[in-house]
C-alpha cells in the first residue's frame, strides 16, 4: 500500500484559508507572544 499526501495550499493573502484545524487563535497568540518577548526562553510545543 502506498500513501500519497496531497499538498497544502497556503495561500500568502490568507495563509488561515485552509486550516482544518482551526489554530489561528492559537498562532496568532503565539506569535504576539515571541515578538514581544525581550529574554531568552525555551519553548516547547507538544501537539
Amino acid at each position: 500500500m502506498e500513501f500519497k499526501f496531497k499538498n497544502i495550499d497556503i495561500p500568502e493573502s490568507n495563509p488561515f484559508l485552509n486550516d482544518k484545524l482551526e489554530r489561528k487563535t492559537e498562532i496568532e497568540n503565539l506569535s504576539l507572544l515571541l515578538t514581544n518577548i525581550s529574554s531568552s526562553i525555551v519553548l516547547s510545543i507538544n501537539s
